[in-house]
């Protein structure tokens, strides 16, 4: 009896363990998912056609419904139109693996890309990003995501997950008057090209610390925006353009949300320098990589400074520095250096000093590296530079009946999540007051990975 008892507990278990099996991981790891529209590019996209640009050689996807009929098709890299002359392939959405068992164990997460049931079509999946949480009061201002009425900052390996790459220095355009190189220094300077980055010799010795530093910058300088004419003293920002969308017609928001990745060794004593402009603000970064040392400033004053400690760039290392949601953040091989969170009070401290520009300019309004949004800048110092990457944040625009446009936002309940998609034009999601809504915590079915 006992044994034909054991028999049957064994018989059930099995048949249990098979069904959590076939419902977590066959129907949703191991079945292909694809992607369908287009409200998650270019994290995740729908059906799409792959135009590799003439000019810049920069492979990129088109939208199979964007796809220009009585136009060319212009090169998000570069800004080069080519006419519809090569058959460019087709392919189908990207495929997803959803893990369903992650939910179980732990709640969902800000900034995480999601897969969860439609809310008016439970039989469909969705995806997006989730930007607020049970109990939060949303809202989107200026192509920002506020919680609580303040910026929700993203870490850098946050940024990276949704970030929209804007250049790439491995696929350089032909320069021409119209489209002049992306990444410029002032004539007679230590910067020169090599390979798919730069390379910038000393030219002022760094050895006496009493004699300011010239500084020689290498700035960004995007083909999107056109090279000013006249002296100007506000910046030229990235603009929030999806060269997955083609064929939208739309006015195009400045962006103030960059990412700068490169990879880079140096060699001497003296400092390397990142600036980045934002409509608001200027940042400044000073690094000692012989010392291991390093400061930030902000509108010309003093707001963070870290001491000396281990080296930096002694070996090749990768560099990755933020200005997003109100923070400037920076990492070194993967570790991060510092987060600095803007506010009233980071307008204090002590004035910018010792730090001259090179090449015979004044550093001022109207100089280059303080116009264009990003540049780096060598002084007393041997730097090499390669996989130069610039990557923008994705701007949350407007649609009809924004929910979380309003002067209160929305207040969102004990189980709802306000989702986003990171193609934001083309979106359907929590921002519309009809056809779309907080997603309830019922309907989610997991996180979103890539597939193969």
């Amino acid at each position: 009896m006992a044994t034909a008892r054991r028999v049957v507990e064994i018989g059930v278990l099995a048949a249990a363990t098979l069904l959590v099996l076939r419902t977590w991981f066959v129907e949703g790891l191991l079945v292909p998912v694809r992607v369908a529209g287009p409200s998650m590019a270019e994290t995740f996209r729908g059906p799409h056609r792959q135009v590799n640009c003439h000019d810049c050689g920069f492979s990129f996807a088109v939208a199979e419904d964007q796809w220009p009929a009585q136009r060319a098709v212009v090169c998000p890299h570069c800004r080069a139109a080519m006419a519809d002359l090569d058959p460019w392939p087709r392919y189908p959405g990207d495929r997803l693996l959803i893990d369903k068992l992650a939910f179980a164990w732990r709640p969902p997460r800000r900034w995480e890309a999601v897969v969860f049931r439609c809310p008016h079509q439970a039989s469909r999946y969705c995806v997006k990003r989730i930007v607020g949480l049970p109990g939060e009061r949303v809202q989107i201002a200026g192509g920002e995501v506020l919680v609580q009425g303040r910026l929700s900052p993203k870490s850098i390996w946050q940024f990276r997950q949704l970030a929209q790459l804007v250049h790439d220095n491995r696929f350089r355009h032909r320069p021409t008057k119209d489209r002049p190189p992306v990444w410029q220094s002032v004539a007679g300077g230590g910067w020169q090209s090599q390979g798919d980055g730069f390379r910038c010799l000393p030219r002022v010795s760094a050895a006496d610390r009493e004699q300011p530093l010239a500084v020689d910058w290498l700035w960004f300088q995007h083909p999107a925006q056109p090279a000013p004419r006249a002296p100007l003293s506000r910046p030229l920002l990235v603009t929030d353009d999806y060269g997955y969308n083609q064929s939208l017609s739309r006015s195009l928001n400045p962006v103030n949300d960059l990412l700068l990745v490169t990879r880079l060794v140096t060699s001497g004593p003296g400092e390397l320098c990142l600036r980045g402009v934002t409509a608001d603000h200027q940042f400044l970064v000073r690094l000692q990589p012989a010392a291991g040392s390093g400061q930030l400033y902000v509108d010309g004053r003093l707001v963070a400074q870290w001491p000396g400690g281990r080296p930096f760039f002694r070996q090749p290392q990768q560099l990755e520095w933020a200005l997003v949601d109100g923070t400037c953040q920076l990492a070194i091989a993967g570790q991060r250096i510092f987060r600095h969170v803007l506010a009233k009070s980071a307008l204090g401290g002590e004035s910018v000093g010792g730090v001259t520009a090179g090449g015979g300019e004044v550093s001022g309004p109207s100089a280059p590296w303080t116009v264009w949004p990003l540049a780096l800048g060598a002084a007393g110092v041997e730097v090499q530079l390669a996989n130069l990457q610039v990557y923008r944040d994705v701007y949350y625009t407007k649609v009809a009946g924004d929910r979380g446009d309003q002067e209160e936002g929305i207040l969102l309940g004990d189980q709802q999540y306000f989702v986003l998609g990171d193609n934001s034009p083309r979106s359907q999601d929590s921002r519309q007051g009809s056809g779309g809504s907080p997603v309830h915590r019922d309907f989610l079915v997991g996180p979103a990975r890539r597939g193969r």
